[in-house]
């Protein structure tokens, strides 16, 4: 009975060690699992990490695109010709396709010639320009050349560029002079630096004088002008070259003077006047005129004289 007794407990203590080495190992096995999980879901993150690095790598990002103004020829310039507002044009193009020394500005070569044919579209660089004396003024027949002190101006604006067109005011406050239009349509040439030197870089704002070119019969009445008050500047377009008729004569009559009497009325004078009164009529002087006749007979020379009047 003892035996059997024992038997049955050893039964019971080996299912239950059993029982608890099944549950043991069963833990043991789930953790691995779940490390082993977690090592792949590790692995697989790693791997896409990995992946999106290297595709990031393989983007480039593009540049913005940059755009500028240009000046580009709106048709065919010959050598040597001079360039004016009709013959450029402004036109925005990507930087990178630019050359280098281009020109954006039209005010500052206006009237500057090329020195070689410049094809329609094409870009134009200061490479292109004559490489005239830049002291050595262009002026027209029948023009001249003047600079002003900028002193005696009035109106100077940052605007204001070489090549720009103005009219010229006088400002005079002269007693019974009134500011008055002296020159319209005039073309600024030139901004002076202190040392007298020209610069096409110099804002007016900033010019110890400006050159003007004027009608050369003008110049006088300019000159004048400046001597009596300021000059006031005022800008206009370029493509404007209408100019206003103004009256140049001073109908002012001052009071100090007086205008001469009328001439008297001749028929008035005759209606008062007596046939006695007026003088006889003279009868014209006589002149004599003296004729000389030479007879030659047998061969003895004579002369007769007589005289004939004329009335």
């Amino acid at each position: 009975m003892r035996s059997k007794k024992n038997n049955k407990k050893k039964i019971v203590i080996a299912l239950i060690i059993g029982i608890v080495l099944t549950f043991v190992i069963f833990n043991v096995l789930n953790s691995q699992n779940k490390k082993l999980l977690n090592q792949q879901a590790m692995l697989a993150k790693f791997q896409n990490d990995l992946k999106n690095s290297k595709s990031k790598k393989n983007v480039i990002k593009k540049p913005k695109k940059t755009i500028l103004k240009v000046v580009v020829a709106k048709f065919n310039i010959k050598k040597n010709s001079k360039i004016n507002p009709k013959s450029v044009k402004i036109q925005k193009i990507e930087a990178k396709d630019l050359p280098q020394g281009y020109i954006n500005d039209v005010l500052s070569i206006l009237n500057k010639r090329v020195a070689r044919n410049i094809k329609s579209g094409e870009i134009l660089k200061y490479s292109d320009l004559s490489s005239e004396d830049s002291s050595a003024f262009d002026i027209l027949t029948g023009k001249r050349a003047i600079t002003i002190p900028k002193e005696f101006i009035q109106g100077i604006a940052s605007y204001i560029k070489i090549g720009s067109k103005v009219d010229i005011l006088s400002t005079s406050k002269s007693k019974g002079r009134k500011p008055e239009l002296v020159l319209q349509n005039i073309k600024i040439i030139s901004f002076e630096t202190m040392q007298g030197a020209g610069d096409t870089d110099l804002p007016a704002t900033k010019a110890a004088a400006i050159t003007f070119e004027i009608p050369a019969k003008k110049s006088a009445q300019l000159v004048d002008a400046m001597i009596s008050g300021k000059l006031q500047l005022v800008v206009r377009s370029n493509n404007d070259e209408k100019i206003i008729s103004t009256n140049p004569f001073n109908f002012a009559v001052r009071k100090s003077k007086k205008l001469p009497p009328p001439p008297p009325d001749e028929s008035k004078l005759l209606q008062n006047t007596k046939l006695g009164d007026l003088p006889k009529p003279q009868k014209p002087a006589s002149k004599s005129k003296t004729h000389k006749l030479e007879f030659i007979e047998a061969n003895v020379k004579t002369e007769h004289t007589f005289s004939e009047g004329i009335y």
